[in-house]
């Protein structure tokens, strides 16, 4: 972008020299950056004493322009990259719900479906109504709507009429999203700054201890479940989970193409998730979950009975087996629904008078098993794969009280022990004469 003065009709004039996108972006044109002039009138009578502030709103008009220049350029970059730029008009009356409506609309088919479902369910059901009623414009957010948002859903902000608040992982879930957005409305320079950034999701103070804690079970506990349920058609499928430490998508996501026998290797590539939809996809949650790992022997015993199994049902059920390549079918075939396995799970526990917990605390008790066990938080890392130590040290560092009740034994007499004098008689209590 360039620009000169000359003097017309007693004036100076700005005139600037740039692409007709930039200097005439409500112009249609068939070349958007064909080279063109564009005349501004100073208002300065065109005398040498009016040059210098001439020149002045000359260089500001001029960094102006090149301002929209570069976003300009920015915007094709995303789009080159896949990313598609706001339908929004560049405005200080827009809505913050409008421009989470825009996102949403753009962001399909930019993300995987499962994720632009949830992030769906977030903005239609929780964001978008909260502040719809508030009628705030993008421009005028701040932190304290966002404090205030974030508070209501911890504390009240339930849809289904329940008493409380959303579980807190849910509202770090807004948050997240919020910012995400807001991020994007910052890049695109609707707003200078994230007015969320910053904002923390407080702590909510939870009454129900039952549904509060995670579940950690110690190997006993988790072998007392196991015998329990033994002849249950899910038993496999938690078997497999608790000694991987496997998450509810990866264990349904097995495939018998992941089995090598010979080898005696399980990779865990695959994944069944859902949020409106059931997806099957051939990619697991993050880079660190792809992992391979050795098939313990009574793992590959219980795989060769399921697939033997398989093999009967097929010819049971002929043209009604539906053919898959998963493991853990029912059995005409048919794919588990990540759903059923969660109330199937929680049924199974309730007959048989077991402990209420999620399928994810199996995960958790295979943690903290492994700790229990002795091993380490990077030997830990590396069976959970997790992404980095932190995230095993910060949710499943988590010592059970057999492991205490081991760790106090186990500190009895490392030190001497104080000379105490006892006047009492040790047979009845009484303080002994002098």
């Amino acid at each position: 972008m360039t620009g000169s003065l000359h003097e017309k009709n007693g004036k100076w004039q700005l005139v600037l020299y740039g692409a007709v996108e930039i200097l005439f972006p409500d112009k249609k044109s068939e070349n958007p950056s064909k080279k063109v002039c564009k005349w501004i009138s100073s208002n300065l009578s065109a005398t040498s004493k009016n040059r210098l502030l001439a020149s002045k709103m000359l260089v500001e008009k001029i960094m102006e322009y090149e301002q929209q220049e570069n976003l300009v350029a920015e915007r094709k970059a995303l789009i080159d990259n896949g990313i598609i730029v706001p339908t929004l008009s560049v405005t200080t009356d827009i809505l913050f719900t409008d421009f989470v409506e825009d996102w949403l609309k753009r962001k399909q088919g930019q993300i995987q479906q499962t994720t632009w479902e949830k992030y769906q369910i977030y903005a239609e059901r929780h964001i978008i109504p909260y502040f719809a009623e508030l009628n705030v414009k993008l421009s005028e957010l701040k932190p304290r709507h966002f404090v205030d948002y974030y508070q209501y859903k911890s504390t009240g902000g339930r849809l289904d009429g329940k008493e409380g608040g959303l579980d807190i992982t849910s509202v770090r879930g807004h948050a997240a999203l919020i910012r995400t957005i807001l991020n994007e409305a910052v890049i695109f320079e609707y707003i200078n700054g994230n007015p969320a950034q910053n904002v923390a999701v407080p702590k909510r103070a939870r009454t129900n201890a039952k549904s509060a804690k995670n579940v950690y079970m110690t190997a006993t506990e988790a072998n007392d479940v196991l015998k329990a349920i033994e002849n249950e058609d899910i038993f496999p499928l938690v078997y497999v989970a608790i000694t991987y430490g496997l998450r509810k998508s990866e264990v349904l996501g097995l495939k018998w193409d992941a089995v090598d026998f010979e080898k005696n290797t399980l990779e865990i590539k695959s994944t069944v998730v859902k949020n409106k939809t059931i997806v099957y996809k051939d990619t697991t949650k993050t880079e660190s979950s792809h992992e391979t790992y050795e098939l313990l022997p009574e793992i590959k015993e219980l795989l060769i009975a399921i697939k033997a199994e398989q093999d009967r049902n097929r010819k049971e059920y002929e043209e009604l087996y539906t053919q898959t390549d998963y493991i853990f079918t029912q059995p005409d075939g048919r794919l588990y629904r990540p759903d059923s396995i969660t109330r199937t799970f929680q049924r199974t526990l309730k007959r048989h008078g077991l402990p209420e917990m999620r399928f994810h605390d199996l995960r958790h008790s295979t943690a903290s098993i492994l700790f229990d066990k002795g091993w380490d938080l990077e030997a830990v890392k590396a069976w959970l794969r997790h992404a980095d130590v932190e995230t095993t040290s910060n949710i499943y560092l988590h010592v059970s009280k057999d492991r205490k009740h081991l760790l106090a034994a186990d500190m009895h007499g490392t030190f001497i022990a104080p000379i105490v004098e006892n006047n009492n008689d040790t047979e009845t209590g009484e303080k002994k004469d002098a």
